[in-house]
């Protein structure tokens, strides 16, 4: 039986099906690769990079501050998709990636200033 792209994607492992605990994914600096069957070797790279990101990410984090919809206004992703590449549930393609960098750089600020502050520089 043929199958169709959406079916594809799904069977696609995602980054955090490439660690020993799933739940350790973008959690636990230390945690372990565990490729999965027909591991393919560039995603396995891709989710290691993907999993430091988001310990970087979250070792910034401010309490009570999440910029997951700011960030995905200002660069074209969902709140949930965002959140989704935090938990290892999806990838981080080319803009979610920028967007990762834009935060740890500090510059969400300067591209998606907060509700209420002027975004003109003075």
């Amino acid at each position: 039986m043929a199958t169709t792209g959406s079916q594809q994607r799904t069977a696609r492992p995602r980054p955090r099906d490439y660690f020993e605990d799933p739940h350790q994914f973008g959690a636990v600096g230390q945690a372990r690769l565990r490729p999965p069957d027909g591991d393919d070797v560039q995603a396995r790279h891709r989710a290691l990079v993907q999993h430091r990101v988001v310990l970087l990410l979250r070792r910034g984090a401010r309490p009570g501050i999440g910029p997951g919809e700011r960030v995905g206004r200002a660069f074209g992703f969902s709140r949930q998709h965002w959140s989704d590449c935090q938990l290892g549930k999806a990838w981080m393609g080319e803009d979610t990636l920028t967007a990762a960098l834009a935060v740890l750089l500090g510059l969400l600020d300067e591209i998606s200033p907060p509700p209420g502050r002027d975004s003109r520089r003075r």
